[in-house]
């Protein structure tokens, strides 16, 4: 579970996110940030 949320965290980054705020937020509305 942890390396999940490196390469989230490592997503978010490379799209200008540096907030976890701003990740949490995607995780709820953007699909490309979901996962099963």
């Amino acid at each position: 579970m942890p390396h999940l949320l490196l390469v989230l965290w490592l997503s978010a980054t490379r799209d200008g996110v540096g907030s976890a705020r701003a990740v949490a937020r995607l995780c709820v509305s953007a699909p490309a940030y979901r996962w099963p």
